[in-house]
């Protein structure tokens, strides 16, 4: 499924506006797509897009966040739980400077700084989300209905198994958008799915969250 002409648009807004902010520094710009929150995001470094990758999207305890405007000393997200507690994150080359808490919409927030020390210790294991997370982005936009009723049906009665298994089973579906399904479903906290001891494969495991 290719993004639609607003979202391609909105796309380049992102990467032009990044891109005149940064100024002379030469790092990493990341467009990605999170289908946590159904939306684009830019990314201002290789640290936020490892930080991302682990400690936002393929993080099961967050149920979205946003990113703040950049402005010196600010942090860089706000990150909502799914037990509704909220933290505002720093990502930086280390932790000086990073304040206890920040006030947001009139509360202060606990803060959490991740440096490059923690970031290099997951960059393996964050980097192997990439590839299902672009499966997901290959069917943005699309509410798949069918697709995805027949996916929650399959989880549901099965409770675990192997991506393999779903593609097969649902062989009637083009193979890719079942798996960008899947991945939806476990950005839904439908599933559980963990990368920690290999890349992402049809032989990858997933077990029905309890």
């Amino acid at each position: 499924m290719k993004p639609s002409l607003s979202a391609k648009s909105s796309a380049r807004d992102l990467v032009h506006k990044a891109y005149r902010a940064r100024g002379h520094r030469a790092n990493n710009l990341w467009l990605v797509y999170s289908p946590k929150t159904d939306r684009d995001w830019l990314l201002n470094s290789d640290l936020q897009y490892i930080y991302w990758l682990y400690f936002l999207e393929s993080d099961k305890t967050v149920a979205n966040f946003e990113i703040f405007e950049r402005k010196a000393e600010s942090p860089d997200f706000l990150v909502n739980y799914r037990d509704g507690s909220s933290e505002v994150h720093f990502v930086k080359s280390n932790k000086s400077g990073v304040p206890e808490s920040y006030p947001v919409d009139g509360y202060n927030l606990s803060c959490r700084c991740f440096d490059y020390e923690i970031l290099d210790a997951v960059a393996i294991e964050a980097l192997r989300w990439a590839k299902p997370l672009a499966f997901a982005a290959s069917i943005r936009g699309e509410q798949c209905i069918s697709l995805m009723n027949s996916v929650a049906f399959y989880f549901s009665r099965v409770r675990a198994g192997t991506i393999g298994d779903v593609v097969s089973y649902l062989g009637e579906y083009d193979h890719s958008e079942v798996v960008g399904a899947i991945i939806r479903q476990y950005s839904r906290d439908f599933i559980k799915i963990s990368l920690e001891s290999g890349p992402f494969s049809l032989n990858t495991c997933w077990e029905i969250s309890a």
